[in-house]
């Protein structure tokens, strides 16, 4: 035994763009304020009340005469009619003097609201470029998309390493109709259930430097009375073992309700060299803070990871629960080795009893609007691929 886990056989537990570009990005999403929103309106249907923004909202410097880039919705196109041109700064003047029009103020609400709808589309655009796997579970168990085999497999005997394409669990893991976070859903009736996962090459996008990534999920559970003895993982990334180039998601043993933590697990040989019995405060593991598990309540997770493989102990790990950060992990050299000798896997369900929905991979780390954004999307990851 190790730690009060088993390191054989592999997996087994005792018990069961660029980053600087996409920032960049971001932080003109966030500051549009701070440059003169000039708005084009075109026509003004008087009997409707409504009105038609034709031309670019953009955030424009008049001292600079440049258009800031990233920050532009079009909603039709553009108009060579005259039309008027006002600035913020133009309108707070008409406003203080007393001629601050209907026609401005109507102008000034669509340009926001059309600038609020570009922005997110393109967010959308950029979540959904990143995705390198995801399955709904609403069209059987295979993913609905994939950068690699989009098929699940169940690992009917570990120690022969014998898998076997589909879900041959004995009916302990089934598909649940109607009964996921959206549609159907993946349940785990049984802790002692075969292991099933996709296959992690391609699926997971793995880089030997400068690695990040992210993983997002909805799981449903009772962390009191409802999952089964031992560690439980409703996911785990890895090509050897848990301890050994690893991420889980993982509930403690112990505890009412028990804890429910996140592990990034650098090369064995890396992060514990002598293989000592090292207590959980010593390890590169984050316990989650409230997550507020219910056996009726869906509970949104994602983790995210960057740096990883970069030798730098700036390294971080972060969880995000119902679409806000949690906590972060850093402090480790996350030295993560997977040669292409080895299948890496992406494990669902090690242990654990309960639901599982929208299980989705990308390629980077997500940011946390990102975050925010999949986890109120009504119709979830799945959404983006309609």
């Amino acid at each position: 035994a190790f730690g009060g886990r088993a390191l054989n056989p592999p997996l087994e537990r005792s018990g069961g763009g660029g980053a600087c570009d996409r920032a960049r990005r971001g932080r003109l999403r966030r500051d549009w304020s701070s440059a003169h929103v000039l708005i084009r309106v075109e026509e003004v249907f008087a009997g409707l009340g409504t009105l038609h923004a034709s031309a670019p909202i953009a955030t424009t410097s008049p001292e600079i005469g440049s258009r800031r880039p990233g920050i532009e919705c079009l909603t039709g196109p553009i108009s060579t009619s005259p039309v008027p041109v006002y600035s913020r700064r133009r309108m707070c003047q008409d406003h203080r003097m007393g001629n601050f029009s209907s026609r401005s103020l109507a102008g000034l609400v669509i340009g926001l609201l059309c600038l609020c709808v570009g922005n997110l589309l393109a967010d959308d655009a950029e979540i959904k470029s990143a995705l390198t796997l995801h399955a709904s579970f609403d069209n059987g168990i295979d993913a609905d998309f994939s950068k690699g085999d989009k098929k699940l497999y169940t690992w009917i005997d570990r120690k022969k390493n014998v898998a076997k394409a589909g879900l041959h669990t004995e009916g302990k893991s089934v598909i649940a109709k109607g009964s996921g976070k959206f549609g159907s859903a993946l349940e785990f009736k049984a802790g002692d259930a075969r292991w099933i996962f996709y296959q992690g090459k391609e699926n997971l996008a793995y880089k030997n430097k400068n690695w990040s990534g992210s993983v997002s999920l909805w799981l449903k559970c009772d962390p009191v009375d409802g999952l089964a003895k031992g560690f439980c993982d409703p996911v785990q990334l890895t090509p050897r073992s848990w301890n050994d180039a690893a991420f889980f998601l993982d509930f403690n043993k112990e505890g009412s309700p028990r804890d429910f933590r996140l592990g990034a697990y650098a090369d064995l040989k890396v992060w514990n060299p002598k293989k000592a019995d090292v207590p959980d405060s010593e390890r590169p593991l984050l316990t989650a803070k409230n997550p507020g598990f219910g056996k009726d309540k869906w509970t949104h997770i994602v983790f995210t990871w960057g740096g990883f493989n970069s030798g730098s102990k700036k390294a971080i790990a972060t969880l995000y629960i119902d679409g806000k950060h949690n906590d972060t992990l850093t402090g480790w050299n996350q030295q993560f080795t997977w040669s292409d000798s080895e299948t890496s896997r992406l494990l669902l369900g090690l242990h654990y009893v309960g639901f599982l929905d929208e299980f989705s991979v990308f390629d980077r780390a997500l940011t946390p609007d990102e975050v925010k954004s999949i986890y109120e999307r009504d119709g979830g990851v799945g959404a983006l691929l309609k």
